[in-house]
């Protein structure tokens, strides 16, 4: 079972602990222009002794290359700090950056802005702090002001655009003007993701927890850009130039997210083969965790993280197979919890059949014209939508359901209308305007929980991550967050962001993060882009 470590530590000699604290928080805490003014010492010290560059073979001034993978005489400013990957290459800024257009795109001498990043060492992004939330519905915040982009509130005057602002700005510990900076950021930066994603290069995309942050590509031998199509090239500026105090950093990778998939199945597909249960996955850049039951039979004391040595023999692989990279292998005892479990027309009402309860998400459309509402793929046996009274109940007709590939989807008919609204809060419905079509890890999404009559927001943990519930098929390319906010019963609700369709409900898993040694059980949900590929609908928009 996962456990944290709770034992206390004592100090000796104090006072000398307390001066050495002293002294190195004064080292720490440098100024800004501080920072700046050394930073621009040393890069004046290496720009003397490097050749200067001609236009013709220069990238824009402010993308930062790994020096490991460009030469060395096209590089025009080298931050040599010897740090963990935060600010190792800058190209030095011209005051004059050449025009986006067709006509430079694709050219070797393509002009990538100065907050661009090309870097082979960086350091993934620290966890925000859960921080608790008072139980308030975010509608008594300090900011009443409603975004200018959206359209009249509906629903008389119970829309409020600003609702998942002041909620993340609260989770986030930062101010409403950081916050709404960071959204824009953040819807922007989704834009460029789309894109990158269908690309076969393509492994993984990560936001910054603040503002003007960095915002980290990982494409599979990314580290000149050159393989990068130009229509990709073309969006990477756009949002370079649209946010010049954000930081884009390309990462290059080992694997493309299509190649590790690859591997996490052929690695779960042994330990099924050997009668391993609820074997699944958890996928995060080049690495790969495998969580698994042991079986009934197994007496060994083999339990948690399991060393790379016994992971190869236990899956009858040498050490130093590449499938073993980067690759973790998780054991829990056979009697042990489970490792995953599911959580047993507006979206965001309860449905119900068959003893059981879930709730539904977004109303659908089929690519003939047929409309319903989609939920959860494991929440079988619905029959029935509660509707709001004084209405009556009514039926709901199954149509298609998927639990696999594409993740954990359903959708039914129903006898009324399916309008382009959710349930946001128990007596408030918002519009869909827009659907997410990509997801990146450390991106806010906020989820509505029926049971709980409460809407949280919490940031993205890992963007591609299997289950196999006890009840279930394995089910792929799950999206989990930082926290657990859920409960039985809000299966098949929605996840979004104000007026934008993120996702549905599915379950919780308990996934570790190595960086910090914590395990801890993490919602679920699938994507709302993969009802099309899945079950032939899409939803409704306004």
């Amino acid at each position: 079972k996962f456990k944290k470590n709770k034992s206390k530590v004592k100090l000796r000699n104090e006072p000398k602990m307390k001066i050495f604290l002293f002294a190195l928080s004064s080292l720490i805490t440098i100024s800004t222009a501080d920072q700046q003014k050394l930073r621009g010492n040393n890069n004046r010290k290496l720009k003397d002794a490097i050749p200067a560059i001609s236009h013709d073979n220069f990238w824009p001034s402010n993308l930062v290359f790994d020096s490991n993978t460009l030469p060395r005489e096209s590089i025009a400013d080298i931050d040599v700090d010897g740090d963990t990957g935060k600010d190792e290459t800058v190209m030095e800024k011209e005051n004059d950056i050449p025009p986006i257009g067709n006509d430079i795109i694709g050219k070797h001498d393509d002009v990538w802005p100065s907050n661009l990043v090309f870097d082979s060492n960086t350091l993934p992004r620290e966890s925000i702090a859960d921080i608790d939330v008072d139980g308030d519905t975010g509608k008594d915040e300090t900011d009443e002001e409603s975004s200018p982009s959206h359209e009249a509130p509906p629903n008389e005057g119970k829309d409020d655009p600003m609702s998942d602002v002041r909620q993340i700005a609260k989770m986030a510990g930062l101010s409403l003007e950081d916050t709404k900076l960071l959204l824009l950021q953040q819807q922007d930066f989704s834009e460029l993701a789309t894109r990158l994603q269908e690309n076969e290069a393509f492994l993984q995309t990560e936001m910054p927890s603040e503002p003007n942050g960095e915002f980290v590509i990982r494409l599979k031998d990314g580290d000149k850009g050159e393989d990068v199509p130009s229509d990709v090239k073309d969006a990477i500026r756009k949002f370079a130039l649209n946010h010049a105090e954000a930081q884009i950093k390309v990462v290059p990778s080992r694997l493309s997210l299509l190649d590790a998939e690859e591997r996490a199945e052929r690695l779960v597909k042994r330990l099924e083969e050997l009668h391993y249960g609820q074997v699944s996955y958890t996928i995060d850049g080049d690495s790969v965790d495998i969580e698994a039951k042991k079986p009934a039979n197994d007496a060994s004391r083999d339990m948690g993280k399991i060393p790379r040595g016994r992971t190869a023999k236990i899956l009858g692989l040498k050490v130093e197979d590449d499938d073993l990279l980067d690759a973790v292998l998780v054991l829990v005892d056979f009697n042990d919890e489970d490792i995953a479990e599911p959580l047993h027309t507006y979206g965001g009402r309860q449905i119900f059949g068959g003893g059981s309860q879930c709730t539904n998400a977004f109303s659908v459309i089929s690519s003939n014209g047929v409309m319903g509402t989609a939920t959860a793929g494991h929440c079988d046996g619905m029959t029935t939508y509660n509707a709001v009274a004084p209405e009556a109940d009514y039926a709901l007709g199954a149509e298609n359901q998927h639990e696999g590939y594409w993740g954990d989807l359903q959708w039914h008919t129903t006898s009324h209308m399916e309008p382009a609204e959710y349930y946001s809060w128990p007596t408030t419905r918002w519009p869909v305007r827009s659907i997410a079509n990509s997801i990146s890890k450390g991106e806010w999404v906020c989820s509505y929980s029926r049971m709980k009559g409460d809407r949280r927001c919490d940031q993205v943990f890992r963007t591609s991550v299997s289950v196999n519930y006890s009840c279930c098929p394995r089910m792929r390319r799950l999206v989990a967050m930082e926290g657990n906010f859920n409960i039985p019963g809000d299966s098949g609700g929605p996840w979004s962001y104000y007026d934008k369709a993120y996702g549905i409900v599915s379950g919780w898993k308990t996934i570790c993060n190595w960086w910090i040694f914590g395990c801890n059980r993490r919602d679920l949900w699938s994507r709302v882009s993969y009802l099309g590929p899945s079950l032939g609908v899409q939803v409704r928009t306004m």
